[in-house]
C-alpha cells in the first residue's frame, strides 16, 4: 500500500512538472518581438536617379536605412507605387550611427503616383548570437506623391496633330459645300442678266470667278497647313532616330585634350552618314515642309505643273488632228 501510494505522487509530480515545462516554453514563444526606435527610415527620404520625370522614363527609386543601435540590422526594403509592390531589396546595416541606401527600378507611367518604401523581415544581428527579430516603429517611409505627363515634345507634336484633325475635320467640308452653292448661284445669275450693262456682265463673271477660285485656294491652302504640320512631327521624329552620335575630343599640339567644335550644315540639320536612306527621306521632308509653308512658292509650283500638263494636252491634240486643206 505504501509503495503504490508512493508511485502515485510521483506520477501526479512528473505530469504537473511537464505541464509547467510546456506552458514556459508557449509563454516563450509568444512573446512579442521587442520594438525600437533608434533604427530604419529617415522619415520622408524618397528621391529619384532623375527629377523631373514622365511617361515612359525608367526611373531608379532611393531611399536611406539608418541604424544607431549597437548590433547589426538586417532586412528587406520594399517600395510600393499606389500600395501595390514595385520591387524590392535586400539589406544590411552595421550598428553605431551608420546609413545605407535602398533602392528599386521602376519606369514611370503617366497618372497620379504615391511613392512609398517600407521594412519587411527586420531583425538584429548580435556578435557571437543568434539573429533577432524586432519591430521598427520608423519601419515605412513618408509617401511621396507624384503626377506623370507626358515630355514637353510629345505634348507639342500631340497638339499638332489635333490641330491638322481639326482642321480637316471643320473646314474640307465647309469648303465643298461653298463651292457648289456659290457656283450654282453665279450661274443663275448670269444666265438671268437679259439686257443688262457690259459692266454688270464683267461684275458678275467676276464674281463667279472669284466664287470659284476662292474655296478651291481654301482648300489648298487647309490641306498645305496640315500636310506642314504632319511633315514638321515626322522630321522631329527622324532627326531623334539619326541624331549624331556625340563629337569626340581630339588631341592638340601640346598633348591637351579639346573638344571638336566644326560640324557640317548636314550634322547640324539632323542628317547622319550612318543612315544615308533615313537622311536622304528627311532631305525630302525638309524640302516638302518649305514649300507648303511658303504659298508664294507652292503656287508657283502648281502653275507652272499645270501650265506643262495644258501644253502637253494641247501637243497631243494638235498631233492627233488632221492637216488643214485649202
Amino acid at each position: 500500500m505504501d509503495s503504490a501510494m508512493k508511485s502515485f505522487w510521483k506520477i501526479i509530480v512528473l505530469a504537473v512538472g511537464l505541464q509547467l515545462s510546456i506552458v514556459s516554453c508557449i509563454n516563450a514563444a509568444t512573446v512579442a518581438p521587442l520594438t525600437y526606435t533608434n533604427l530604419g527610415f529617415l522619415q520622408g527620404n524618397i528621391w529619384y536617379s532623375k527629377d523631373p520625370f514622365y511617361d515612359g522614363d525608367k526611373v531608379r527609386i532611393y531611399s536611406a536605412v539608418f541604424n544607431s543601435s549597437a548590433d547589426d540590422l538586417l532586412g528587406t526594403a520594399e517600395f510600393y507605387d499606389n500600395d501595390t509592390p514595385i520591387g524590392k531589396m535586400d539589406f544590411s546595416v552595421a550598428g553605431g550611427g551608420k546609413i545605407k541606401e535602398v533602392w528599386t527600378d521602376w519606369q514611370a507611367t503617366i497618372g497620379n503616383h504615391k511613392i512609398s518604401a517600407k521594412i519587411i523581415k527586420a531583425q538584429l544581428s548580435k556578435v557571437g548570437g543568434a539573429s533577432e527579430i524586432i519591430t521598427i516603429t520608423n519601419s515605412q517611409t513618408g509617401v511621396d506623391e507624384r503626377v506623370v505627363d507626358l515630355t514637353p515634345t510629345q505634348k507639342a507634336d500631340l497638339e499638332k496633330l489635333q490641330q491638322s484633325k481639326d482642321l480637316a475635320a471643320d473646314y474640307t467640308p465647309k469648303t465643298e459645300m461653298a463651292t457648289t452653292a456659290t457656283a450654282d448661284k453665279i450661274i443663275s445669275d448670269i444666265k438671268n442678266l437679259g439686257g443688262t450693262t457690259t459692266a454688270e456682265v464683267a461684275k458678275k463673271m467676276f464674281d463667279f470667278a472669284f466664287g470659284i477660285t476662292k474655296p478651291v485656294v481654301d482648300t489648298i491652302n487647309n490641306f498645305a497647313d496640315t500636310q506642314a504640320n504632319n511633315i514638321e512631327i515626322k522630321k522631329n521624329e527622324l532627326r531623334k532616330e539619326i541624331a549624331p552620335a556625340p563629337l569626340k575630343p581630339t588631341q592638340g599640339k601640346a598633348g591637351t585634350t579639346t573638344a571638336a567644335t566644326s560640324t557640317s550644315l548636314a550634322e547640324e540639320a539632323g542628317f547622319s552618314l550612318d543612315s544615308p536612306l533615313k537622311s536622304a527621306y528627311l532631305l525630302l521632308l525638309v524640302v516638302l515642309g518649305y514649300i507648303l509653308s511658303h504659298k508664294i512658292l507652292l503656287y508657283a509650283i502648281l502653275a507652272f505643273v499645270l501650265y506643262l500638263i495644258i501644253k502637253f494636252i494641247f501637243r497631243l491634240f494638235s498631233e492627233r488632228a488632221p492637216p488643214f486643206k485649202k
